[in-house]
């Protein structure tokens, strides 16, 4: 299994949800599919898969430079195929912050593709 550690980046998983309060949407986004980022980053914290729900999967992370940020699907109301490609949004407090993320997500999905 790929492990965040191969990516070479610092990016983490958070567990909860306190400093990721208040996070929007500022345009950035990364396509992937749910295999791929449960192999890089762990089981999402929220996953519901219904499309019940504006979302189906939610991951709280934190960026190389200490931002918080959630990455999450958004309307597709319905289930996603496990190795479907998918546009994640990325919120953030601020734009940079998202845009960064955006580029460190990237990276480390481009060294899981290469390792593939």
């Amino acid at each position: 299994m790929f492990s965040i550690n191969q990516a070479h980046t610092h990016m983490k998983t958070l567990t909860h949800h306190p400093r990721v309060t208040g996070t929007s949407f500022h345009g950035s986004i990364v396509t992937a599919s749910v295999q791929e980022l449960t192999d890089i980053l762990g089981a999402p914290l929220y996953g519901s898969n219904t499309g019940e729900d504006k979302t189906n999967f939610e991951w709280y992370l934190e960026t190389t430079e200490g931002a918080p940020i959630t990455l999450y699907d958004y309307k597709y109301y319905r289930s996603l195929a496990p190795n479907e490609d998918v546009e994640w949004h990325i919120g953030s407090h601020r734009a940079d912050a998202a845009q960064n993320a955006a580029l460190e997500l990237s990276l480390m999905l481009q060294h899981y593709r290469s390792h593939e």
